[in-house]
């Protein structure tokens, strides 16, 4: 059953429909047609700037809304959440091996790549993953203050990153489409990694350094170290996706470290992840 599922035409049907969700709906359907998506999903739309589905042209804009200010406040914890989403798995990342699913796990260098990885004595690795519904605000921000010196750019498959299929292929995230960003934050190595799914198009980042919103198409496999690296601030926003997907931090901490958050909570941007600073 898997073997056929990774047989399918996503990767060529994903783009597609990536590239016509930007179309421009008429005005006069659009209450009716976005409307329709709004309530089948259960968007939000009183958390929305614009809350007029006639404000928004296409698919693309209404599923990239922006939010009205402050409806996000970021906590004051030095961690914090990336995007709106639900927990699929979080913990310690034990002898570079990353489990998705109980008993199931994969090496970390599959995930992230050719990044250097190196640990301070007595930190541990710790991981956390994030998956966007259709129905949730798909921009995503930065979790924490850090440092970003690389960018690693993996082609793979465009599944369905429901937590259905998270259980039923444990490496589903090793082997999507994916963009790592990597660097340092105070406690050391920090990756922050968007992963694409089932139509979804293309992933937008937004970085200082190329003073532009860059659009990834996945292709080849791109790693791009930066001669000089550039800062997010907490809370900043990095990019946003085209559909649902997944967002995954892997970051150094002190074994102190302790999580304010349980696989399957649902949590908002901004949120803290952790129970205190370390």
């Amino acid at each position: 059953m898997i073997r056929a599922y990774t047989s399918l035409p996503f990767n060529f049907i994903s783009p597609i429909v990536g590239h016509l969700s930007t179309h421009e709906i008429p005005v006069s359907w659009r209450k009716t047609v976005l409307g329709g998506i709004a309530s089948l999903t259960g968007m939000r739309m009183d958390e929305a700037s614009e809350e007029s589905f006639e404000a928004y042209p296409s698919f693309a804009a209404l599923f990239n809304r922006e939010l009205k200010e402050f409806i996000r406040p970021i906590s004051a914890c030095q961690l914090v959440s990336p995007a709106d989403g639900r927990v699929l798995h979080f913990g310690e990342i034990v002898e570079g091996r990353i489990e998705s699913v109980k008993e199931r796990d994969y090496d970390i260098k599959d995930f992230i790549g050719p990044a250097k990885i190196e640990t301070k004595p007595k930190n541990k690795l710790y991981q956390i993953v994030i998956y966007l519904a259709p129905a949730d605000y798909h921009a995503f921000h930065s979790p924490a203050s850090w440092d970003v010196n690389e960018k690693i750019h993996h082609p793979g498959f465009l599944l369905s990153v429901n937590p259905y299929f998270f259980n039923l292929i444990p490496t589903l995230l090793a082997i999507n489409e994916r963009v790592a960003l990597c660097g340092k934050w105070k406690h050391g190595f920090f990756s922050y990694t968007a992963v694409a799914a089932t139509n979804v198009g293309d992933i937008v980042i937004g970085t200082k350094s190329h003073k532009s919103r860059e659009k990834l198409r996945y292709r080849t496999v791109d790693h791009e170290v930066f001669d000089e690296h550039y800062s997010y601030k907490k809370g900043e926003k990095v990019g946003e996706f085209r559909a649902g997907s997944t967002i995954v931090l892997i970051f150094e901490a002190p074994p102190e470290l302790r999580f304010a958050i349980k696989a399957g909570d649902k949590l908002k941007y901004g949120q803290s992840l952790i129970v205190k600073d370390v």
